[in-house]
């Protein structure tokens, strides 16, 4: 397994004051009305803190001469990873200074909403980026909260209605642009390459990406099993990848237990990382898979996000049955295999590996990425002065 390996530390982060966002929802509608907004400040507030979303979008906020304030969830050792500006100020989402920075933010830009995420709010603008496109069933299809916004992004026309009915938005306010994190996907920032070395030695090597069965954050809940956690699976697949020339890097998701996968790491060839790990590395998910040779997932977003790269994709489902009976798909197997391989076996991974260096490059299917692959960035955030006119009409 490789180790952490140490960066230097950026900005400080801003903390204490109010602490209870159950506190915050409420005075935040009241004061809403009243406080007049800075026409010149952006707020971002992602899970996890500094993803890349906010790495993708903080660039261009600061060149169109906006102010950018970060919400973060935790301290990090009072820290912000290298690669954000130093313009940038960082607080913690449950401060006084994080509520002022919402409450007068003339754009707010979120992945999972909290108190500062409601549309609809004169000379506001809140913008969903949701954290990847619906494979799986979320929002209001598994009886849950929707999610509170003027806009939100997706890759595809399909997409887009799946957004709009998940999580009780209009349809015209779901705009088919791409997600701005892709652009980290297509690009080759020196930074990336260079953490990839560090991570990986400088082998090449392929990202393993399962979503969670057990969560112990967040939503709690259990879908499918974990058949695919399987000690014998996880040797036979991590055999595969060192007889092919190729490292695995495993990321759990943030949500999962972590425990799940502790087989991994003991396994020769497996380095498996956090967000931590990527962090102190100066990098993110996306820059560290624009560096990768292929993606191993199974019904996480990311195997859509992965199609912009053109890149190999297996999609390893062995409690494929189990996962639509609990959480629930919105594609069929036959559908999931227009992203790449679909296997329910460590057999398939391991065939998957065995041909992986002479795969050509494949572009993505319509039903899941009809946007440009690239600039989706640009297109969303130069569009920023039309889009409340547009929606308000």
């Amino acid at each position: 397994m490789t180790p952490v390996v140490s960066g230097a530390a950026g900005q400080r982060v801003k903390r204490a004051g109010v602490r209870s966002v159950g506190v915050l929802a409420p005075a935040f509608r009241l004061l809403e009305r009243v406080v007049p907004h800075d026409q010149r400040l952006a707020v971002i507030g992602a899970f996890p803190d500094f993803d890349d979303s906010t790495r993708a979008v903080v660039p261009g906020l600061l060149e169109r001469g906006l102010k950018v304030v970060v919400l973060v969830a935790r301290s990090h050792d009072g820290a912000a990873p290298d690669w954000l500006d130093p313009a940038v100020v960082v607080r913690r989402r449950r401060s006084a200074g994080g509520f002022w920075c919402s409450l007068r933010a003339r754009y707010v830009f979120h992945t999972h909403g909290s108190y500062i995420a409601r549309g609809g709010v004169r000379n506001r603008l809140s913008i969903n980026l949701w954290h990847g496109m619906p494979v799986k069933k979320l929002g209001l299809a598994i009886a849950q909260p929707g999610v509170e916004a003027d806009v939100t992004i997706a890759t595809s026309e399909r997409f887009a209605d799946l957004l709009a009915e998940s999580f009780g938005m209009p349809r015209k306010g779901v705009l088919v642009l791409g997600l701005p994190r892709n652009d980290i996907l297509v690009g080759d920032d020196p930074r990336d390459r260079e953490a990839a070395h560090r991570i990986t030695g400088g082998a090449p090597f392929v990202v393993y990406l399962p979503t969670f069965r057990r969560s112990v954050q967040g939503e709690l809940r259990t879908d499918g099993d974990l058949r695919f956690a399987s000690a014998a699976a996880a040797r036979r697949i991590a055999a595969a990848a060192a007889a092919s020339g190729y490292r695995i890097v495993l990321k759990p998701h943030p949500m999962a237990d972590r425990a799940d996968l502790g087989v991994w790491a003991s396994l020769e060839g497996v380095d498996m990382i956090d967000d931590l790990v990527l962090s102190r590395n100066a990098t993110t998910l996306h820059g560290l898979l624009s560096q990768s040779a292929g993606l191993i997932s199974d019904f996480s977003s990311v195997s859509v996000d992965y199609l912009v790269t053109g890149r190999p994709i297996c999609l390893y489902i062995p409690d494929l049955a189990e996962y639509a009976g609990s959480r629930g798909l919105n594609f069929g197997v036959d559908e999931l295999a227009q992203i790449g391989t679909v296997t329910a076996d460590a057999g398939g991974v391991a065939a998957w590996f065995s041909t992986l260096a002479d795969r050509a490059a494949h572009p993505p299917p319509p039903d899941f990425y009809s946007a440009p692959l690239s600039g989706a960035t640009a297109r969303l955030l130069d569009d920023l002065p039309g889009l409340e006119r547009r929606l308000r009409t």
